[in-house]
């Protein structure tokens, strides 16, 4: 399980708190209707009434460590070129699953992606 935490940004607007809430409730609307797919986490729950708004996930996978794929560069955790192809195309049909879906990853990165080792 993870607890994915939004937290207060300084913003012109006064009711920073909604904001948030609204931004999980986009974030929660758009995991459900992703499905069920291995390389998208299952969505759980949300916390919206009192602070820290988050959203509760968990990543498909059987009680393995989960590492970002920066992580995982920087400490190479995996040195076979096959196990990195294998990552890579996981990633790519997740994006593809999404995509086919409607939806665009807008904030991918090396560490704001989380995978199974």
């Amino acid at each position: 399980m993870l607890i994915k935490e939004y937290k207060e940004r300084t913003t012109k607007h006064k009711n920073n708190l909604s904001l948030l809430q609204k931004e999980v409730r986009i974030e929660a609307n758009v995991l459900m209707k992703l499905g069920d797919h291995p390389g998208i986490p299952l969505l759980f729950g949300v916390c919206l009434n009192e602070k820290p708004i988050s959203i509760l996930i968990e990543f498909h996978g059987d009680g393995k460590e989960s590492v970002t794929l920066y992580k995982a560069a920087k400490t190479k955790a995996m040195s076979q070129k096959q196990e990195w192809q294998a990552i890579l195309c996981e990633i790519a049909e997740a994006l593809d699953h999404m995509q086919r879906c409607g939806y665009a990853h807008n904030d991918l990165k090396a560490d704001n992606i989380v995978f199974c080792i």
